[in-house]
Protein backbone atom coordinates (compact mmCIF):
# COMPACT_ATOMS: atom_id res chain seq x y z
CA UNK A 1 0.00 0.00 0.00
CA UNK A 2 2.97 2.34 0.59
CA UNK A 3 4.09 1.94 -2.95
CA UNK A 4 0.52 2.59 -4.48
CA UNK A 5 0.31 5.86 -2.16
CA UNK A 6 3.64 7.31 -3.37
CA UNK A 7 2.40 6.79 -6.86
CA UNK A 8 -0.69 8.38 -6.59
CA UNK A 9 1.49 11.54 -5.21
CA UNK A 10 1.00 11.43 -1.47
CA UNK A 11 3.97 12.61 0.89
CA UNK A 12 1.82 11.56 4.17
CA UNK A 13 0.72 8.27 5.51
CA UNK A 14 -0.63 7.96 8.78
CA UNK A 15 -1.63 4.57 10.61
CA UNK A 16 -3.12 3.90 14.26
CA UNK A 17 -2.56 0.97 16.28
CA UNK A 18 -4.46 0.19 19.46
CA UNK A 19 -1.51 0.17 22.55
CA UNK A 20 -0.36 -2.12 23.85
CA UNK A 21 0.92 -3.96 20.84
CA UNK A 22 5.20 -4.00 20.72
CA UNK A 23 4.82 -6.22 17.51
CA UNK A 24 2.36 -3.83 15.07
CA UNK A 25 4.66 -0.88 16.58
CA UNK A 26 7.83 -2.26 15.02
CA UNK A 27 6.83 -3.12 11.99
CA UNK A 28 5.48 0.52 11.50
CA UNK A 29 8.61 1.68 12.35
CA UNK A 30 10.62 -0.84 10.42
CA UNK A 31 8.59 0.81 7.11
CA UNK A 32 9.36 4.54 8.02
CA UNK A 33 6.57 5.68 10.16
CA UNK A 34 7.37 7.44 13.41
CA UNK A 35 4.89 8.30 16.37
CA UNK A 36 3.34 11.91 16.32
CA UNK A 37 1.08 11.69 19.07
CA UNK A 38 -1.39 9.57 21.24
CA UNK A 39 -5.48 9.10 21.50
CA UNK A 40 -5.49 8.24 25.04
CA UNK A 41 -8.67 6.26 26.21
CA UNK A 42 -9.91 6.13 22.23
CA UNK A 43 -11.51 2.89 23.03
CA UNK A 44 -12.74 0.45 25.44
CA UNK A 45 -12.75 -3.78 24.96
CA UNK A 46 -12.63 -6.46 27.47
CA UNK A 47 -12.98 -3.75 30.42
CA UNK A 48 -10.39 -1.80 29.74
CA UNK A 49 -9.43 1.32 27.71
CA UNK A 50 -6.81 1.12 24.63
CA UNK A 51 -4.70 4.33 23.24
CA UNK A 52 -4.28 4.68 19.48
CA UNK A 53 -1.08 6.63 18.41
Amino acid sequence: MIAQVRELGYVSLFAGIALPNKASVALHESVGFVALGVFRHAGYKHGCWYAVP
